[in-house]
């Protein structure tokens, strides 16, 4: 059997991959559901099954490569780990991490988070005391530098209907600036 070149091929991959003759493919890359229910999505409530594997594992060539994402975390990284070694993989290489600075809207802003600590801090050592909210919100507007600005993707319902503007700022403070743009939220893709 001919392996089919340069086109998609839709259908179950255990399905598809009987047809393939065995130490056939070079290399497999594949993002498969991580069993973690991402934001109530039915198509990640499991695993692939362990057929799924298998016949990835049938039809790779000796020595070739599969490249399997999963979510770093903990608990779904082992299952996925475990699945594939039982099946006959070698884990012997070290993992390739895609990591990138995102957020989802309800994440904690870690750059604006360490300088609110830095401000309170110097803020008490100049008045024994911690700014109130009011304090702490002006205080964080003049130690951050506004770096641009973007009209709200929104704007035309903006409560007070103002077409207001978001500023993107960073922070002087060297850790803040390092960690500009990371939120404390996880996705399953980090």
């Amino acid at each position: 059997m001919s392996l089919p070149v340069n086109q998609v091929i839709v259908g179950e991959c255990t399905e598809v991959m009987k047809a393939w003759p065995e130490n056939s493919v070079d290399c497999i890359v594949t993002d498969p559901p991580y069993g973690i229910g991402f934001m109530g999505k039915s198509w990640d409530k499991a695993l692939p099954p362990k057929e799924a594997f298998q016949q990835m594992i049938r039809v790779l060539k000796p020595g070739a490569l599969a490249f399997v994402m999963s979510s770093p975390r903990q608990d779904v990284l082992w299952r996925m780990l475990a699945m594939l070694e039982g099946v006959g993989f070698q884990l012997k290489t070290s993992a390739i991490f895609w990591l990138y600075k995102t957020g989802f809207p309800k994440a904690m802003d870690v750059s604006l988070a360490i300088d609110r600590k830095v401000i309170r801090e110097e803020f008490k050592a100049e008045n024994s005391r911690y700014p109130t909210k009011d304090e702490l919100k002006e205080l964080v507007k003049e130690k951050r530098k506004v770096i641009g600005k973007k009209a709200n993707i929104h704007s035309w319902k903006a409560p007070d209907n103002t077409g207001r503007l978001i500023h993107f700022s960073f922070s002087s403070e060297p850790l803040a600036c390092v960690c500009g743009g990371l939120g404390s939220s996880r996705s399953p893709s980090r």
